[in-house]
């Protein structure tokens, strides 16, 4: 009796496990402060390898695990960290970065 429930108890916690690690596609939007979307926009999920970019109209598609945190970037935006959740829109900030000096230097 005490075998089988033990072995019960294995294959509970193995199912429960792999149902709480399941992941889950999220779709989302990448847009600048005035609303227009962003192509070309990195999400990569927090901690992984996994990641992709931005199409053309700012729209995005990752698997990522429940509660995951997502990074996007994007040249010229700051980066922002977001919980992932569906139909998630990010919005980027511009980064204000201003060169002091530029130096040109021709030879001929």
């Amino acid at each position: 009796m005490r075998k089988k429930l033990l072995w019960s108890f294995l294959a509970s916690c193995l199912f429960i496990g792999t149902a709480i690690a399941q992941n889950v596609t999220i779709n989302g939007k990448v847009i600048d402060e005035k609303g227009d979307p962003i192509a070309g926009a990195s999400v990569q999920v927090k901690g992984t390898r996994t990641g992709v970019n931005s199409d053309a109209n700012g729209t995005f598609s990752v698997k990522a695990a429940k509660g995951a945190t997502l990074v996007v970037t994007s040249v010229g935006y700051e980066a922002k960290s977001t919980p992932a959740s569906d139909n998630l829109t990010v919005r980027l900030a511009t980064e204000s970065k201003f060169l002091s000096e530029v130096v040109v230097t021709g030879t001929g």
